[in-house]
């Protein structure tokens, strides 16, 4: 006979044991530590999102209020296309 007989040579399958008291305390505290990084993780990319209306928000009065010029912001990348033969 084999040391740990199969499911069906075996008078029937056992149940598992009960959980512990430990073990619900252990998943309970797991679920707390999840809850943790879950709220944190929300806080930093809120705050990630104020930042980036702000920033945006920023460069649109900058090209309102003419920021750089008298007739507003000129774009100076002039190396996006090549010139013509």
């Amino acid at each position: 006979m084999r040391p740990h007989p199969l499911a069906n040579e075996s008078r029937g399958i056992t149940k598992r044991p009960d959980t512990t008291r430990e073990t619900l305390m252990f998943a309970y505290e797991l679920q707390q530590a999840r809850h943790a990084d879950l709220l944190r993780e929300a806080d930093a990319q809120r705050l990630a999102n104020v930042a980036r209306a702000a920033r945006k928000a920023r460069r649109a009065l900058a090209r309102r209020s003419g920021h750089n010029a008298p007739e507003g912001q000129v774009n100076t990348d002039h190396g996006r296309f090549a010139t013509a033969a």
